[in-house]
């Protein structure tokens, strides 16, 4: 049974039979906070949020729900409530008692893409009957995911000048593909969650797929991304050469001087 306030009915308190009449209103008062482990996780981390509601009134809190939908850009692993069960996006924790407690722990992971976003869920919580201090019923919190990258140059494998103007082509782990194009000083940058980029953690390809000065053969490298942090990968060619020994058909005998067309 819910804590109850008062309410007077019109009245005229000095004449006989019209005294107020005193009418009961059922109410509860409950509060909610809401915490994130870590409000800066790399895509694809972990995100684990906690929920907990709490009735303020010294009797029992009927029908509490708590909505908490999971916002866009996280997915929902597991769940686990000490009381009532929570299925996106509402937390039925049922009757409470008064003075008490109730927890929700949200485990999910950032999405990949999500760097630089801000992310922010929020929690609200109602029961039966009206709420005293409806202000403390709702609790927000955001997160700010890491951004990954990869980062490089490609430059020539003798002289270490840079090369401009290649095509570089990034597949990560996932088979998600990236293109960039070198700038100046043979850089080149790609970004998880740009240009419809994406970078999953693990063993990458990055290969130069074209734009290279003539003459110069096309190669790759596989570096290994991590979630979160600025990748490097950097990448040299080479001008296409023949070496070989000119011999004499017949004797085998080296030819010297000979040119080779």
């Amino acid at each position: 049974m819910a804590n109850n306030t008062t309410l007077a009915t019109d009245g005229d308190p000095t004449t006989a039979g019209q005294q107020p009449t005193i009418t009961e209103i059922a109410h509860t008062d409950l509060s909610v906070t809401k915490t994130v482990a870590d409000n800066n996780p790399a895509e694809t981390g972990a995100v684990v949020y906690t929920v907990v509601v709490t009735n303020r009134e010294s009797n029992a809190a009927t029908t509490v729900t708590v909505a908490d939908a999971l916002p866009a850009g996280l997915t929902l692993a597991t769940s686990s409530a000490t009381q009532g069960a929570y299925v996106n996006p509402t937390w039925s924790v049922g009757t409470l008692a008064g003075g008490a407690t109730a927890t929700l722990t949200i485990n999910a992971t950032a999405n990949l893409g999500q760097g630089g976003t801000t992310i922010t869920n929020t929690a609200s919580a109602s029961a039966a009957y009206y709420d005293l201090q409806p202000a403390d019923n709702t609790a927000s919190v955001g997160l700010l995911a890491k951004t990954t990258s990869l980062h490089g140059t490609v430059t020539d494998v003798e002289t270490g000048a840079p090369l401009v103007g290649v095509t570089i082509e990034t597949t990560d782990s996932l088979g998600n593909h990236c293109t960039a194009t070198t700038g100046a000083g043979g850089i080149y940058l790609v970004t998880s969650g740009q240009n419809g980029c994406l970078l999953a953690p693990g063993v990458a390809t990055v290969a130069a797929t074209g734009g290279a000065p003539t003459g110069y053969l096309l190669g790759s490298i596989n570096p290994t991304i991590i979630p979160g942090i600025v990748n490097t990968g950097n990448l040299t060619l080479a001008p296409a050469s023949l070496s070989g020994v000119v011999t004499d058909l017949g004797s085998g005998v080296p030819l010297v001087g000979a040119t080779v067309i």
